[in-house]
């Protein structure tokens, strides 16, 4: 090794031994050498004076025995105000008794250290206010006398944040309540008036006439029984409970059955294939396959008969259930948009109000799956959806075409 290469390795050597004697890993003159664990030992009161949450320890009476310097950023208190203060006198007076049983369980645990648990509650400011804050609480036994280390972290902005949640969930629980109503009254009115016709006209009526009258009622009271269902949706916090095993077969037969009047209209065809058993809510099922068999009713392309093609594979653990169309098809600039609240792809019939697909992707969501659509211009559509697989097996068959 040349010169120049020995003299830079001793120069090293010597910085190293500079910053371990500077850290305290090395004895300096007259100095006894000091642990890595003794060196953390002394920087501890300097993690505890820079920590940003507020570090407290208690007696087993909840006097503040320490508080660290973050209480001042924190309740603006000086630590020096709250050592020898029971913490009792800083909580709010609704807090109090879950703390104190949080305090009790405490003092009845085992004489080893005790679990963390963690409380959110009030505390008062120095100015006379409240903030919210969340505590991580551990016991600590030694020699028969207990203490209670506490960290304690601001959570006014969460606590704020649940609060604006909560006020928004029930405006719009009032909203959708007001919506349902208008929307089931014209519904009942329409029941009514059906079930009026059929009772005033009695014997005059042909078979095929008192068929029509009760799909007319069938109908608005699948309608009603839907909004209702969209109400409860809303009313609760947005989640879906499919507890019941569905039978796709059945559900897809009772709305084609809502529509057979509108696929008889427009001489459209349909095909189903046997499809599966899902873990799908049925009311919010209806409200999807009625949307998506309902589109491809709607756009066809004109002088040609609509055919709609309804069926189900397994891809791994999902099902791909699909309703395909011939009709005009979608643009694969609008693909994307089509599924967004009050969005409309081009070329679409006037009267809609670019819901129902924003719908149906928000309901596959519900159920942990999602919706996806395949088009071409001119060529007809696809949309899927892809739901977790429930019951295996398969029950019951619609098939043929209507």
């Amino acid at each position: 090794m040349d010169a120049a290469k020995v003299a830079e390795l001793a120069r090293l050597k010597q910085r190293v031994a500079e910053l371990e004697e500077a850290l305290g890993l090395r004895a300096g003159p007259g100095r006894a050498p000091v642990s890595p664990t003794e060196r953390a030992e002394e920087l501890l009161p300097l993690v505890l004076e820079y920590a940003s949450d507020m570090i407290s320890i208690h007696a087993g009476n909840g006097d503040y025995l320490y508080a660290s310097p973050a209480i001042t950023e924190l309740l603006g208190w000086d630590p020096s105000e709250v050592v020898g203060c029971n913490a009792y006198e800083l909580i709010h007076p609704e807090d109090l008794a879950h703390i104190a049983e949080s305090h009790a369980s405490h003092q009845e645990g085992e004489p080893e250290d005790a679990a963390l648990r963690r409380r959110t509650y009030r505390l008062r400011t120095r100015d006379g206010g409240w903030r919210w804050v969340e505590t991580t609480t551990r016991s600590h036994h030694e020699e028969g006398l207990q203490q209670i280390i506490c960290v304690t972290r601001d959570a006014q902005a969460q606590v704020d944040a649940q609060e604006a949640l909560l006020e928004a969930n029930s405006r719009l629980e009032h909203f959708a309540a007001a919506v349902a109503h208008d929307l089931k009254a014209p519904l009942m009115v329409v029941s009514a008036h059906a079930s009026l016709v059929e009772i005033t006209a009695g014997e005059s009526l042909s078979d095929d006439q008192r068929q029509r009258l009760g799909r007319i009622r069938h109908a608005a009271e699948g309608m009603g029984a839907q909004i209702d269902a969209l109400l409860t949706w809303a009313r609760s916090g947005q989640e879906a409970r499919p507890e019941t095993p569905t039978d796709l077969n059945e559900l897809v037969g009772e709305v084609l059955g809502t529509l057979a009047l509108e696929i008889e209209s427009r001489g459209a065809r349909v095909q189903v294939e046997p499809l599966p058993v899902v873990l799908l809510d049925p009311s919010l099922g209806r409200v999807l396959f009625q949307n998506l068999i309902g589109n491809a009713l709607k756009y066809g392309r004109d002088g040609v008969e609509p055919e709609i093609h309804i069926g189900a594979r397994r891809v791994e653990a999902k099902w791909d259930l699909s309703v395909a169309d011939n009709g005009r098809g979608i643009a694969p600039s609008d693909q994307e948009r089509i599924f967004g609240m009050f969005q409309r792809g081009a070329n679409t019939e006037p009267g809609g109000h670019g819901v129902g697909l924003a719908m149906c992707a928000r309901i596959a969501e519900l159920h942990n799956g999602h919706l996806t659509v395949e088009s071409e211009r001119g060529s007809g559509t696809t949309f899927h959806v892809h739901l977790p697989s429930g019951p295996a097996g398969r029950r019951g068959e619609l098939s043929g075409r209507r």
